[in-house]
């Protein structure tokens, strides 16, 4: 307990942020690491443009990770974000990822978009 003062002078030093942002950073590693184990062993995951889009024609996408590098660079020469929209709307999560910390760099190094499946896509 800390009281009505203490929880302000927490709000104050944006401790709360910090805390949020380290337990994103621990989530997208978390799911990086599930999709390097997915790589590893042949399962159901998703890298490299191509492959990605096949996933989405059949509405295999769990998770879209997308480095945010990736992001701005695609913009420019077509409409992923109406792609990232399409997954969102066949019950995907998608899920931007900062190049500046390694998950996201991980994620650029294997072409930018990778995706963790619900079914395996050949």
């Amino acid at each position: 307990s800390i009281g009505r003062r203490g929880f302000i002078e927490v709000l104050k030093r944006r401790v709360i942020d910090k805390i949020v942002g380290e337990i994103r950073l621990a989530e997208e590693a978390e799911l990086v690491e599930r999709l390097l184990e997915g790589i590893a062993k042949n399962e159901k995951v998703s890298y490299g443009l191509e492959d990605v889009k096949r996933a989405k024609e059949y509405g295999a996408i769990e998770i879209l990770l997308i480095s945010d590098d990736f992001l701005l660079e695609e913009r420019e020469k077509w409409d992923i974000d109406g792609f990232m929209e399409e997954v969102e709307r066949t019950g995907g999560k998608v899920l931007i990822l900062s190049s500046e910390f390694e998950p996201g760099e991980i994620v650029s190094k294997l072409g930018g978009i990778c995706a963790i499946l619900r079914f395996k896509v050949e």
